[in-house]
């Protein structure tokens, strides 16, 4: 009877043994958050706020994270374009700090913790926080991660249009009142022996139109003090994009050719070998094709408008449909100027070198385009 209570009572030890370990122990998954996270009461405000660490020139040297994920909405005639992308502010800290993760609502006091080298967006208008504060310590290295959003100004020439380029600056700027601030390129995002040699990845942007060329960092001149001890700098990358000509050469430059045949071949409308002299019975059908394409023209030239960018010069789309209008305009002369006419007692075929200028001015611009074309890669 003693050995049966004696069993039971190491059963029941055994099961409160068991409980008490479940309830103490977290599971797999709560473990291994808690270990990624570190102590995550160390995203609470700080009385005492943690520092970067002074260089040997006595600075504050900020690393400033930029990688674009987004471009959309490139509008050369607003000058802007939407650009969407991660900035990382990281800098080494100058006094010891455990190694912890901190995202959501417990990252809200990260500027009471961590010094803020007051960022302020320089090209972008209306910049939104897209994704909010996320912020870690690695290593007694301090980064902060958030996503951005907003119309950047765009810079380009638009002379050769449709073969133009474009450039977005996305520029960041800091300032202080305490100690000389420098910001330079991330280190914890953008590895490199020097600023020319940072690569930003440019995968999986894509913008229907355009072809993005390459990011690179620039130096947006040199730091600087303000008459009120404000220290201030400026950092920013380069996205260089260029323009997909193929769909604006089919819609502008292809109409205009057709037009221009069309017109030029009214004069395959005729009684005989020689050029009509504008007398013959066929006139009046010659005169109706002609006077038809040159009504196109103008409607057609309606679209181009605002197919080709506002600019306070011509570029190669405007210089595209006066020529063609130029063309036409002799095709159409043409029919009202006699075969021949004399110059000093010589004869002069003009009628044959109008229609040759007309058609010689529509080729050189035609392998102008294929020139370009070939250039813009």
């Amino acid at each position: 009877m003693s050995e049966h209570l004696s069993l039971k009572k190491i059963a029941l030890s055994g099961v409160l043994i068991l409980l008490a370990l479940s309830i103490s122990v977290p599971s797999g998954s709560e473990a291994a958050d808690q270990n990624a996270r570190g102590d995550t009461d160390l995203c609470a405000a700080s009385d005492t706020v943690f520092t970067p660490k002074l260089t040997r020139d006595n600075r504050y040297e900020v690393g400033i994270g930029i990688q674009p994920i987004r471009v959309t909405n490139i509008s050369p005639s607003n000058n802007i374009a939407v650009v969407d992308f991660y900035l990382t502010i990281e800098y080494p800290l100058s006094r010891p700090h455990a190694n912890v993760k901190c995202v959501g609502h417990l990252a809200d006091n990260v500027w009471q913790r961590f010094y803020n080298p007051d960022i302020e967006m320089m090209s972008i208008h209306d910049p939104e926080t897209v994704q909010g504060h996320h912020w870690m310590v690695q290593n007694n290295r301090f980064a902060y991660m958030t996503r951005v959003k907003g119309s950047a100004n765009i810079v380009g020439n638009f002379r050769y249009f449709p073969f133009d380029e474009l450039e977005i600056p996305i520029i960041v700027a800091g300032e202080d009142s305490s100690a000389y601030m420098d910001l330079v390129p991330s280190k914890w995002y953008h590895e490199a022996a020097s600023i020319d040699k940072i690569e930003i990845s440019l995968g999986g942007i894509h913008v229907p139109g355009w072809r993005m060329e390459n990011a690179s960092f620039t130096e947006v001149g040199t730091e600087w003090v303000s008459e009120t001890g404000e220290y201030w700098d400026e950092l920013g990358i380069t996205l260089t994009v260029k323009r997909e000509p193929a769909t604006k050469v089919a819609r502008g430059l292809l109409p205009l050719l057709i037009l221009f045949f069309v017109t030029f071949g009214s004069y395959t409308l005729r009684e005989s070998e020689d050029l009509p002299s504008g007398r013959d019975r066929l006139v009046d059908t010659r005169i109706h094709v002609q006077i038809g394409t040159l009504l196109a023209l103008f409607a057609y030239t309606l679209y181009l408008m605002e197919l080709i960018p506002e600019t306070a010069y011509l570029t190669l789309g405007d210089l595209t449909w006066m020529s063609f209008m130029v063309a036409i305009g002799l095709v159409l002369l043409s029919e009202y100027l006699p075969n021949e006419v004399s110059i000093a007692s010589r004869p002069l075929i003009i009628k044959k070198l109008a229609l040759r200028g007309a058609f010689t001015l529509v080729i050189l611009l035609t392998g102008i385009y294929f020139s370009f074309y070939l250039l813009h890669g």
